[in-house]
């Protein structure tokens, strides 16, 4: 099964136009999670990921309570296809780093050998919370959800982003980060979904993806030097040297190509920003 796109319909209104999304991305994800496939457990990650930069967007339409029971929802169904993440993000850290610097291919046999497929218990969790998610999605009440409804949401989300990065810049520290590429996840989110609504959007989406790229291998980097300062992986002392070198190297290149893009993407207030790329 195809995924579907995540942008709205403009010939639709709001209302419909956001549930069609809504329902479509949690059908996807329950078909794929029916095969239980590293492929399908990753794409419905993905769904939950997306659904929530959706939610922001509805929150003042949802009202307080809904909201929250219908994040916590997501974010739980996530959280349940997530037990074996850090492994193989372990494994393919370790893996990318060894291609430029064989010395660390001990490293990446070792941990080779240690992820283990998710449970079955996990994607039957999943698979509930997204079902009750797509039964409630069925019944929200989104009859006052307007076009400007909708830009508010993605300004709110452009100006957390734009905070998440200041305090980034300020701070440089792994979770200052990692807070930054969260609030950048959802605005790159947000922006796809509306797109068809305010093309320039579009055009600003690939520096989005590119600077999520950047922020997500810093922090694949941090799981595994994680890793390696907890003495849970088995290493003698040259080899952990070694891999820590070549992780802190690599971060402060991830961390320089990250904020410099940040600057570009984010210099703008709110404001400015809102009337620049949705007129």
């Amino acid at each position: 099964m195809k995924r579907p796109p995540f942008r709205l319909d403009r010939r639709t209104a709001p209302p419909r136009a956001v549930r069609r999304v809504a329902l479509a991305h949690l059908d996807y994800a329950l078909a794929g999670l029916e095969r239980g496939d590293a492929r399908a457990v990753h794409e419905a990650r993905k769904t939950c990921k997306r659904l929530r930069a959706l939610l922001r967007l509805l929150r003042p339409a949802l009202g307080a309570a809904a909201y929250r029971l219908e994040n916590r929802a997501l974010r739980d169904a996530g959280r349940a296809l997530a037990q074996n993440r850090d492994a193989t993000v372990r494994v393919q850290t370790a893996r990318a780093l060894a291609a430029k610097n064989p010395a660390l291919n001990p490293l990446t046999r070792q941990l080779h050998a240690r992820p283990r497929p998710i449970t079955g218990a996990a994607l039957r969790d999943a698979r509930r919370r997204l079902r009750a998610e797509r039964e409630r999605v069925a019944l929200w009440i989104l009859e006052d959800l307007s076009a400007g409804a909708l830009l508010a949401g993605l300004l709110a989300g452009y100006g957390r982003a734009r905070r998440a990065h200041r305090h980034a810049r300020r701070r440089g520290s792994a979770a200052a980060l990692h807070e930054w590429r969260k609030q950048v996840k959802y605005h790159g989110y947000q922006g796809e979904l509306l797109a068809p609504l305010w093309l320039e959007l579009g055009r600003r989406g690939k520096r989005i993806e590119r600077l999520g790229e950047q922020l997500g291998w810093h922090h694949d980097l941090d799981v595994l030097a994680q890793s390696l300062e907890r003495e849970d992986i088995t290493t003698g002392e040259p080899l952990r040297r070694r891999a820590q070198g070549a992780i802190g190297k690599a971060q402060a290149r991830a961390t320089a190509t990250a904020l410099a893009l940040g600057q570009t993407l984010f210099e703008e207030k709110p404001l400015v920003w809102l009337s620049a790329h949705t007129t």
